[in-house]
């Protein structure tokens, strides 16, 4: 399976422009975009066609929702899922808090890995911005220390949800399907340059987890996510569990194009792509899984957190990031055709300048870089095939394309990657 590593999240848009609402109408989106990672919220109130059913109390309840299921079962290879158990910031903690965080956690995990057995989808279970969702009110103060008794309630939360996900995992006969628990960080250099209080720094290193989730608004202007990502993986601890799947365990969960923290809080900068596209490159080039933009819809009204706004219009971000995955796609489609296997995290996060190029120059820099000889017969006779699709397509032709053959690899309906370009063995 094709990992385009880049994507967005559909979380409480305010509008949406068909019957189908923002939910089952915003993964469709992502589809078109082209991206194999659907971010959602795992709770009622966050999509208003959601039926506010009061006896729908339970993580597993909301999970099996039509139109949760619905989402869960399109051609998306991973699902991030902000799944917030009762109690999960606060102070009270008690055997009864506990073991309703362990019950709902289980249960979920149980459910994905039954219901999807099979389906070679990975589920990732989390939380919203932890530095935020610590704190006992709307106090979004950068330079305040955080209580000692919510970083040991929140300490001993993120524990208890790690072993449920984990004991359902040893539990649940389960084939070609994974499921995770992650822990999203949000202000990791007020730890890292004055020592403040964060989730990255009194929590992290005193549990264990399969993945950490950055929030990385921080570090984006001016760009620091490499010194920001190497201290998140500096304090983390990890399970092995995705150790095959990916190299580096912490990704990029939120990041926008104009939005920069500051001491009276955040200001935007309207149009300063080239920053945003070189903090992407950035977070490929050290080697995360998924660098995630927020995000689809705007939950904002009035302000610009979005890719489509509430007129239909997509933004320069969206065909940035169209086309940064178009060229994802490509790399990763024609590196299997060439060597029959996926392209490495290493060898990918060194081709992320390669975004900028037209498809052929792709191609052929991807000549030199594997230093494929033009006498043997891969080049005879799977680069030239290629290369020949290329120059009887345009740019745009050829996205679409790739982005469409992507939904059908994912759903199995060309027999392998080979096919993409009519390449016969």
């Amino acid at each position: 399976m094709i990992n385009t590593r880049i994507g967005t999240q559909n979380i409480g848009g305010y509008y949406h422009f068909t019957e189908e609402g923002s939910l089952i109408e915003g993964a469709k989106e992502i589809l078109k975009l082209g991206s194999d990672i659907l971010k959602v919220s795992l709770t009622l109130n966050t999509y208003k066609e959601l039926n506010q059913d009061k006896t729908v109390n339970s993580l597993v309840d909301i999970a099996k929702i039509k139109q949760f299921h619905t989402v869960f079962s399109m051609p998306f290879k991973y699902y991030i899922l902000w799944a917030h158990t009762p109690h999960i910031n606060g102070k009270e903690l008690d055997n009864q808090v506990l073991d309703d965080t362990y019950h709902q956690m289980y249960e979920l995990t149980k459910y994905l890995l039954t219901t999807f057995n099979d389906s070679h989808k990975v589920f990732l279970l989390g939380n919203w911005e932890g530095d935020w969702l610590i704190r006992d009110s709307q106090d979004y103060d950068l330079y305040k220390n955080y209580d000692e008794e919510r970083i040991n309630h929140f300490t001993e939360i993120m524990k208890i949800r790690q072993k449920a996900v984990e004991d359902a995992r040893k539990n649940i006969n389960h084939h070609h399907i994974m499921v995770g628990h992650y822990v999203e960080v949000n202000l990791v250099l007020g730890a890292k340059d004055r020592n403040l209080n964060r989730v990255v720094n009194k929590v992290l290193p005193n549990i264990i987890v399969d993945l950490v989730s950055y929030s990385s608004y921080d570090a984006l202007y001016p760009l620091r996510l490499t010194e920001a990502l190497d201290y998140i993986e500096q304090n983390a601890n990890f399970t092995d569990y995705f150790n095959q799947l990916f190299d580096k365990l912490v990704f990029i969960g939120e990041m926008d194009s104009m939005c920069e923290y500051t001491q009276k809080g955040y200001v935007f900068h309207q149009n300063s792509y080239l920053p945003f596209k070189n903090a992407i490159y950035s977070a490929l080039n050290w080697g995360v899984p998924f660098v995630l933009y927020w995000e689809l819809y705007s939950n904002v009204k009035d302000q610009y957190f979005c890719l489509i706004d509430e007129s239909g219009k997509k933004n320069d971000v969206y065909y940035i990031l169209k086309n940064i995955i178009g060229k994802l796609l490509f790399l990763n489609i024609v590196h299997v055709i060439t060597f029959s296997q996926k392209i490495k995290y290493t060898d990918l996060s060194h081709l992320a300048h390669w975004c900028e190029m037209t498809f052929k120059e792709v191609l052929e820099t991807f000549i030199k870089y594997y230093k494929i000889d033009e006498k043997s017969n891969i080049f005879q006779k799977k680069i030239l095939k290629i290369s020949h699709f290329l120059d009887q397509n345009n740019e745009q032709d050829i996205l679409e394309y790739l982005i469409k053959n992507r939904i059908n690899l994912s759903l199995n309906l060309i027999e392998n990657m080979n096919d993409v370009f009519d390449i016969k063995k």
